[in-house]
């Protein structure tokens, strides 16, 4: 075997000339660069790539293979580059491994005592980095020691970041990326804030607003606000666009951020960053999406949230939550009370004074439901008696047009009206009120107007939907007592167009035909004076009972321009 001669450098850079027979070994490169906060100042991969090979190009070694990874070395068993280099090694194929620092092989102790081991049982020749070279004859606790600082370098690194990280959440700033619609701003390590992304905010707001009409699906909004409203997100450090996936839609109205507060390490913590949306708005985007969504933020679920406004000022209705203890049982009572979420504030109008509590209201409710509940008997002679002929048909269309014809000079008067209150500045409401009464009165004159376009199916339809609305008023009273939360919201929700609460009280605008019903049963109880008596199977009520009910049900249908036996 030929032989030449080698200058090595020595453990402590001093030259040392050795004649030494030359033996080229079988290299490898390990390079490896994550995004961690102490590799910020380490060479990138292709300057420590290049650096290596002139190691080894002096050294005269055989480069066999290039072991490359931009992994974090923080956790044992995440890095396959590093899992195939160790086999490798095992097998034979790598002899000395060239790398630009200790610490670019292992920051854990796992990892680190694997390559230990190696080194120090022959099987690994040398390790040779920018610092010093490694050899299975030095001593094991040099190599020990260094190796361990690089661990403790990594792990009191990251207890200073999270420290630092759980310091910033308690100033109220996210100590991380902020979702779409805010900024991270970029000053002085530490001092850097959420911003308003002037580009984003008023869309993701305006996606905000969809949801909470009800009217559109997350699909619908998505489309919206990708097709129509170029919504987009930055990619890493704002320097890219990308297109915001459903997905991320979803995350947007579950997320605590947007009512300005942010969840971090398990907690949720109150921000310092401008809210799009209030905390009760963001509790009926949480209803609105259902038990599929995130956690609630909220602690307390509100049965009626969303379903009721204030009489003053149009404002959603609230809950609040207070706790008193009974100092002679010891025990914490809760109570429930119901306000306008303007209540106070002096940027409204708004006129309330003081808040109801809950048993309040729901007593108000069942009020109203026997009131609008339709006895059985009825429910069954509607099923009967609604069942015409198309002689009865024609007849009772010509009279139920006329009627159709007058809501909708009504419901136009009353467009007009709103519109004349607007322009005088004694009578005005606030722009986005009046934005909401309006579109609520077009929408009914325009169903006035196609109705009237199509009533010939519209009489047939009406007819339907009353007997259904019959049977669904059968025992509505005790589905709603013994009903869940949704099945609460459903009943309110079908019965009613619109629920306000002013000076303590409700008030229900019902939809047709259960304001119907309340009026006949109004009458009903005046001339029988209980309304118990028809709470029976048809077939057990009395020929005399139902000769004098019958007339009122009969007029209040008709009057209702339904169809009638």
């Amino acid at each position: 075997m030929p032989s030449t001669t080698r200058c090595e450098v020595g453990n402590h850079g001093s030259p040392l000339l050795s004649f030494l027979p030359l033996i080229k070994m079988k290299a490898a490169i390990v390079n490896r660069k994550s995004t961690d906060t102490e590799d910020k100042q380490i060479l990138s991969l292709d300057s420590q790539k290049e650096y290596n090979l002139s190691r080894i190009k002096d050294n005269s070694d055989e480069l066999v293979d290039t072991y490359q990874e931009a992994r974090s070395a923080k956790t044992p068993g995440t890095r396959p580059e590093f899992a195939r280099l160790l086999s490798d090694i095992h097998d034979g194929k790598i002899e000395v491994i060239y790398c630009w620092k200790l610490n670019r092989l292992a920051r854990n102790p796992v990892d680190g005592g694997a390559i230990q081991w190696l080194l120090q049982e022959g099987i690994l020749k040398r390790i040779v980095t920018s610092e010093r070279t490694y050899e299975p004859s030095d001593n094991v606790l040099t190599m020990m020691v260094e190796m361990g600082m690089a661990i403790q370098f990594s792990r009191d690194l990251g207890k200073d970041a999270k420290r630092g990280m759980t310091e910033k959440a308690k100033l109220g700033w996210f100590p991380g990326s902020v979702p779409v619609g805010y900024l991270n701003s970029y000053g002085v390590k530490g001092e850097k804030y959420v911003l308003k992304d002037p580009e984003r905010f008023d869309i993701v707001r305006r996606c905000w607003d969809l949801l909470l009409t009800e009217t559109k699906t997350v699909k619908q909004i998505h489309n919206i606000a990708i097709n129509e409203w170029g919504l987009t997100k930055l990619g890493a450090r704002g320097k890219t666009k990308r297109s915001v996936a459903r997905s991320t839609m979803y995350t947007i109205f579950s997320n605590v951020f947007y009512c300005g507060k942010f969840q971090w390490d398990s907690e949720i913590w109150p921000g310092k960053h401008p809210p799009m949306v209030s905390l009760e708005e963001y509790d009926k985007a949480q209803d609105i999406l259902g038990p599929r969504g995130k956690p609630r933020l909220h602690k307390y679920r509100n049965t009626y949230a969303g379903l009721i406004r204030c009489g003053s000022c149009g404002a959603a209705v609230i809950m609040d939550v207070k706790r008193k203890l009974i100092r002679s049982t010891g025990q914490e009572r809760e109570y429930r009370y119901f306000r306008c979420s303007k209540m106070g504030k002096k940027s409204t109008s708004c006129t309330e004074k003081g808040s109801v509590n809950e048993s309040d209201i729901e007593e108000q409710i069942y009020s109203l439901l026997e009131e609008i509940e339709v006895p059985q008997a009825f429910v069954e002679w509607m099923l009967d008696e609604l069942q015409l002929s198309q002689a009865e048909n024609m007849k009772l269309e010509e009279r139920y047009l006329k009627s159709l014809q007058d809501e909708y000079k009504e419901a136009n008067e009353k467009v007009n009206k709103l519109m004349k209150r607007q322009l005088d500045a004694s009578t005005a409401v606030s722009e986005e009120l009046f934005k909401s009464m309006l579109k609520e009165l077009e929408g009914e004159r325009d169903h006035k107007k196609q109705l009237i376009n199509d009533f010939h199916a519209t009489a047939k339809q009406r007819t339907k939907d009353t007997v259904d609305a019959a049977d669904f008023s059968k025992d509505l009273y005790s589905r709603f007592a013994d009903g869940d939360r949704d099945a609460r919201v459903e009943i309110l929700q079908r019965i009613g167009q619109a629920i306000e609460l002013q000076d303590k009280k409700l008030s229900f605008r019902l939809a047709k035909p259960f304001e119907v019903f309340r009026r006949c049963n109004e009458v009903t109880k005046d001339r029988l004076g209980a309304i118990e008596t028809l709470k029976v199977p048809l077939a057990k009520v009395k020929s005399s009972t139902l000769n004098e009910c019958v007339p009122i049900w009969l007029h209040g249908l008709d009057s209702n321009q339904q169809p009638n036996g």
